[in-house]
């Protein structure tokens, strides 16, 4: 499978299953698991040097790339195994709850994802580093994810991958562990899509897209404005709220002042009163 592919079954993927186990997410984690899972999609083709996550990050994936060729024995073996998930999950457990290594996790799979989604002509403008930097803030400001949302979004993205290359003709080789080489050799394929790069892997990633943009509105975007729209309601109507408290005390405090002008009247004019009738005896 193709990496546009499997970015895109690794965002499908969270946006189906995410929210309906995690049932408190806010529309904000949604989005950034999202992407996260999807950037996470793409990492088990570290060990092929000419693949997307290869290259979208520069002499730094290259080097990684070359790495892990040699130490996993080549493309399609270790990181295309549960072995490997439960590792990618066993170091994001590790860096949750600390706020550079969340930070970075998150900016890092940001900027892989973009490199993948936007336009050539977009890839070295402001939007791609503005949008890694706020993701990664965030995480920063909220580096202790629940660990189901992790789990989903780094492992689970993980075998989102293995899944789509599950279904092509090479497959994967799921139990994959270092000292067991009949399952090395052992792997699983359904290939409902044929080779990679067939027409009906390009059918598919149209309607992975389609359920992209649905989920996301479904799940983010409805959710976004109606939380906009509440805080609006709220500040629009303590402003009015506070409009109305300003009237009422100025109404109150003129009341006053003419109820004390009153007496104050009334009190002179007895007193002057008094003055003169004495003045008359």
């Amino acid at each position: 499978m193709l990496g546009r592919d499997h970015a895109l079954l690794g965002a499908v993927g969270f946006l189906a299953i995410g929210p309906t186990i995690v049932h408190d997410m806010t529309w904000e984690t949604i989005g950034i698991g999202t992407v996260t899972s999807a950037a996470f999609a793409l990492l088990p083709d570290i060990d092929e040097p000419g693949s997307t996550v290869s290259r979208k990050l520069g002499f730094v994936s290259e080097a990684v790339s070359n790495v892990a060729r040699s130490v996993s024995g080549g493309h399609r073996q270790a990181t295309h195994s549960l072995f490997f998930a439960a590792i990618v999950g066993g170091l994001a457990w590790f860096a949750n709850g600390h706020r550079w290594p969340m930070a970075i996790l998150v900016g890092a799979a940001f900027l892989l994802a973009l490199r993948m989604i936007l336009p050539r002509v977009l890839r070295f403008s402001s939007v791609l580093l503005l949008l890694p930097l706020v993701a990664g803030w965030w995480a920063y400001r909220h580096p202790l994810w629940p660990v189901a949302v992790l789990l989903l979004t780094t492992s689970g993205g993980v075998v989102w991958h293995m899944i789509g290359d599950s279904l092509t003709v090479e497959g994967v080789p799921w139990l994959w562990l270092p000292f067991a080489r009949p399952l090395k050799n052992l792997r699983i394929s359904i290939p409902l899509i044929g080779h990679c790069g067939s027409e009906r892997e390009s059918l598919l990633a149209v309607l992975m897209s389609l359920g992209v943009l649905w989920l996301s509105f479904r799940l983010i975007g409805i959710p976004a404005y109606h939380s906009g729209r509440a805080e609006w309601s709220a500040h629009a109507n303590f402003s009015f709220l506070k409009d109305i408290l300003h009237r009422q005390v100025g109404n109150l405090t003129n009341d006053v002042k003419s109820q004390v002008n009153q007496q104050l009247n009334k009190a002179t004019t007895g007193v002057v009163g008094q003055l003169r009738g004495a003045t008359t005896r």
